[in-house]
């Protein structure tokens, strides 16, 4: 089967960079971040960007897997490497809450469209989420998709 990407101008530029090994999904899962306002900075979801490119992220997903819990999310850029510096929210405060007893794990997901786009060129050198929750021992999961590409 071929797939026509010819006039999709939305889906050409993700599916040229799976074809080229380009694309990225970070994730962290069963993280536990305390109950202060936090940059996570677990190895499988934080990304440095390196000089000259920029970051296409296409989608987020978060949730929260404790019970009785709360906790904000928010995807974020960083002026320094390993999410440290000076923080740029990327998109709005995401509240999720569970209630005293949870049938499974529900994580939501959201799209960007357009997608959001995040160089190095403009100051930001890493990558992550910024997260508050209630209690040191909510347990989350989160992640991030898209791709890198050269700077324009």
């Amino acid at each position: 089967m071929t797939i026509k990407t010819d006039g999709l101008q939305g889906l050409k530029p993700g599916l040229d960079a799976a074809r080229e090994g380009r694309v990225l999904i970070k994730w962290a899962d069963s993280t536990t971040p305390g109950s202060s306002e936090i940059v996570l900075t677990d190895t499988t979801l934080i990304y440095d960007i390196p000089i000259g490119k920029q970051i296409i992220i296409t989608a987020i997903d978060y949730g929260l897997t404790s019970f009785s819990d709360s906790c904000v999310f928010t995807l974020v850029a960083c002026s320094e490497p390993n999410g440290a510096g000076t923080v740029t929210d990327l998109n709005h405060d995401l509240y999720v809450a569970s209630g005293a007893s949870i049938a499974g794990v529900y994580t939501y997901h959201e799209e960007f469209c357009p997608p959001i786009c995040v160089k190095h060129k403009d100051g930001h050198r890493s990558i992550s989420f910024q997260v508050t929750a209630n209690d040191a021992s909510a347990t989350i999961t989160v992640g991030w998709h898209g791709w890198y590409e050269d700077e324009t």
